[in-house]
């Protein structure tokens, strides 16, 4: 009997490990099919990004962990792509072929992410107007959730007031992502149609 419970402990023990032998394995597959990232500067607000993805990537659960960390890598790096370009490689690079977008006022899959974001039809809470203020930390998560393929980002953006523009309010987007195979396959979010 306590050879058997004492199997039972090391097995249990063992288990993150062989998550992370997984994951890490699923990984570089991953990396053989998918283009490099460019090398783009860091973000004015770097350290504080750099203090987001430490914090919101931590789980028990391995996978999730990973998921946290693909998810805020991604927000970091689509950030960049709005100031210093390279939308095509960072999207193709974290988005599958296969990426399904649920926002009414993006074409469909990959293709219509990259365009929207080329184009300058970027989300209002992440990309300021020329002269406009940049608003406070609004590409930055505020909160993530995440459980199994699936991490929720919501953010705290402070808008001008469109009723009076010497007044401005905070607005708090949510976003959702769907992982499979180490890269985003399904996006919901986004303002109603023609709100953006």
């Amino acid at each position: 009997m306590s050879m058997r419970l004492n199997a039972k402990k090391r097995a249990r023990a063992c288990a993150p490990l062989l998550g992370v032998l997984i994951l890490s394995v699923g990984q570089l597959s991953r990396a053989a099919d998918i283009p490099p990232l460019p090398d783009l500067p860091a973000l004015p607000d770097q350290k504080e990004w750099d203090a987001a993805i430490t914090k919101f990537s931590q789980d028990k659960d391995p996978k999730v962990a990973a998921n946290r960390h693909l998810v805020m890598e991604a927000e970091q790096d689509f950030a960049k792509s709005l100031r210093y370009g390279h939308v095509r490689e960072i999207f193709v690079h974290y988005m599958a072929p296969q990426y399904v977008q649920h926002n009414p006022n993006i074409e469909p899959g990959r293709e219509g992410i990259i365009h929207s974001f080329e184009s300058g039809v970027a989300p209002p809470e992440i990309k300021t107007k020329p002269g406009e203020k940049p608003h406070r930390n609004s590409a930055i998560p505020t909160l993530v959730m995440a459980e199994g393929d699936y991490v929720a980002l919501v953010f705290e953006a402070e808008l001008p007031d469109p009723k009076d523009s010497s007044k401005t309010y905070i607005y708090n987007p949510t976003t959702i992502f769907r992982i499979e195979n180490g890269q985003i396959v399904e996006h919901w979010g986004g303002p109603p149609k023609g709100a953006m």
